[in-house]
């Protein structure tokens, strides 16, 4: 099998796994008024970052770097929405986040 093939069935599989956590998000949450996008926002929803989790929202706010405007955590839930100022902001929270883990990132610092 070629590197290119490999490559390809990894992104397939990322892109179903993201497409099963979306659909059961929907299906738990039956009230969110929340559609995913297949493009960037100033809009981002953060997986296991949320009051649930231990994170408070000082906590979070402080790894974000100021990138956030607005940060809304919801009772007893392990995620958050987290709006920027505009798209690239967005997307470089978005990168930053992205597999680490909120509580020891904010403890090194």
């Amino acid at each position: 099998m070629h590197m290119s093939e490999i490559r390809a069935k990894e992104r397939l599989k990322a892109k179903r796994k993201l497409k099963r956590k979306q659909l059961l998000l929907l299906k738990q949450e039956p009230y969110l008024s929340t559609h995913f996008t297949g493009y960037t926002t100033e809009h981002l929803f953060v997986a296991n970052c949320g009051k649930r989790n231990g994170i408070s929202r000082e906590l979070l706010s402080t790894l974000c770097d100021g990138l956030a405007e607005t940060i809304i955590m919801l009772e007893e839930k392990d995620y958050c929405f987290v709006t920027c100022n505009n798209c690239q902001a967005s997307l470089s929270l978005a990168e930053k986040l992205n597999g680490i883990s909120v509580q020891e990132e904010c403890e090194r610092r």
